[in-house]
């Protein structure tokens, strides 16, 4: 075998292809990961892994990998925006059909344009191949420089290849990317999740001992309110709050305001405000099998007739089957509320009933129940200010310098649904009520100057505590509510 081809001008202009080729297109991945200041490998080992296909099975069947890891690649900053575990992400796709028709349509069509668009630049800058053994004197330079990275990250604990070790500093050099998400992916179909780990909540203070009946004759309201993060520059005038410190307020209740520390998309922010732990968005039984933990249940111990109300159809994340197996004894979604009189759809991400509107529902029932036997206990998950937000007809909203349109908007929303609560429990003719109102989430903005106005790890929450004692009784009945003021609730 003689090593002419070494010569050739031509041999190492393949060898400095092949190294682009494994090395340069994991990069659009890497800041976008940055921007969203999720810690990420600098390096994919799955490119070079292509790289080695397309010596030894052509060009279509590597285009098609390569293709499939850009899609894999597109789905994990997916689920670090919206706060999903890969897990839980390749679980939630199911549902995806029920987001607006155009809007999955032009984001899925957008996706897999870019993630044709790099195949085919990819495809561009590979060289011709000219036989397996020349083509693995080619890409030797990028092997060797591979090996050189895996093992600056084997010396400092952590190897890709076997995934042994931790993120033990700032960030590693080689990651791989389609094996692991694949084997989330199937995992997600079988997988049977454990027991819930118990955190914080800003509903702590309702979740009473058994047989405790301190709480007999108050309502209670729980009011989740869709991505309503806690702004870092608050002091500059923004407060989601301010509107809760009018007089007709303070008059009647007791506010604590604060923070709680939150993990997960919104399915996780109701379980952890409905039973104090953490769980993932897939609700099975063996979640369910846990509902004693839960308020619904809790309460309905202590004589509370339980509703749960969500302006989007019950089906999407299966709530209306879960709601009812958590000892919700009635819920109320938008297949019940769309002909009710006074009911008005709302555009956005999801079409549903307008937050305002399911607010007036609530207080009507607050209303009704005054002079009962059985206190209520209202579970609500708001909708309108979901991301992304409906723009044209959005509430005005006056935002600080800087803001961009689609935060104000957002936040706009989020204040239409404060402001109706506020009228709620401003009202002198509702029987005494505890409101708890708290974000799920951040809310999910990809650039990361917007994402940067946002705690990303803690939401904001209020309590209202009646400040009088229910008609029904003789005795002052009074939450025991923490003096949080402006603090962050934590095991």
């Amino acid at each position: 075998m003689t090593f002419e081809f070494l010569k050739k001008r031509s041999f190492w202009v393949s060898a400095a292809r092949y190294l682009a080729a494994a090395f340069l297109f994991n990069l659009p991945f890497v800041y976008a990961r940055h921007e969203i200041s999720m810690r990420v490998a600098e390096i994919n080992l799955d490119y070079l892994v292509l790289v080695l296909l397309y010596l030894v099975a052509g060009r279509f069947i590597a285009g098609v990998g390569f293709f499939l890891v850009y899609v894999v690649e597109l789905l994990k900053i997916f689920d670090k925006i919206y706060f999903f575990t890969q897990e839980d992400l390749a679980y939630a796709i199911r549902f995806a059909f029920q987001v607006q028709t155009g809007m999955l349509l032009g984001g899925v069509a957008g996706a897999l344009l870019f993630c044709a668009l790099f195949t085919y630049l990819w495809w561009k800058i590979l060289p011709r191949r000219d036989g397996v053994l020349r083509g693995l004197w080619a890409v030797a330079p990028s092997a060797i420089l591979m090996v050189l990275l895996l093992s600056v990250d084997t010396l400092k604990g952590y190897n890709p290849i076997t995934r042994s070790g931790g993120q033990r500093w700032g960030t590693h050099l080689v990651g791989e990317t389609f094996y692991r998400t694949s084997m989330y992916i199937v995992a997600s179909l079988r997988y049977d999740r454990p027991p819930g780990t118990p955190v914080p909540s800003a509903s702590d203070v309702l979740r009473p001992l058994k047989g405790d009946n301190r709480y007999a004759k108050l309502n209670i309201v729980q009011v989740l309110v869709e991505s309503m993060g806690l702004q870092v520059n608050a002091g500059e005038g923004v407060r989601e709050f301010a509107l809760f410190h009018s007089p007709e307020i303070l008059q009647r209740y007791r506010l604590t305001e604060g923070s709680v520390p939150f993990n997960g998309p919104t399915v996780p922010g109701q379980l952890r405000e409905l039973c104090g732990l953490q769980l993932g968005v897939r609700v099975d039984a063996s979640v369910a099998a846990q509902s004693e933990r839960c308020l619904p249940r809790q309460l309905r111990s202590l004589g509370y007739d339980t509703e749960a109300i969500h302006g989007y159809t019950g089906s999407m994340f299966h709530r209306s089957i879960w709601y009812s197996d958590f000892g919700f004894q009635k819920s109320v979604f938008l297949e019940q509320m769309k002909n009710l009189p006074g009911m008005h759809l709302c555009e956005g991400a999801f079409e549903g009933i307008c937050d305002a509107d399911v607010a007036q529902l609530i207080h009507t029932q607050l209303l009704a129940s005054r002079g009962g036997k059985r206190p209520l206990f209202v579970h609500w998950m708001t909708l309108n200010s979901h991301l992304p937000v409906e723009e044209e007809g959005a509430p005005a909203y006056s935002c600080p310098p800087g803001y961009a349109v689609d935060v104000c908007d957002q936040l706009g929303y989020i204040h239409l649904a404060l402001e109706s609560i506020a009228k709620m429990a401003a009202d002198p003719t509702i029987p005494p009520t505890a409101f708890v109102i708290v974000g799920d989430h951040a809310p999910p903005y990809i650039e990361g100057e917007k994402r940067n106005l946002y705690d990303q790890a803690n939401v904001p929450y209020l309590l209202l505590q009646p400040k009088t004692a229910n008609e029904a009784t003789s005795d002052s009945v009074h939450l025991e509510i923490p003096r949080q003021q402006s603090a962050v609730l934590r095991p």
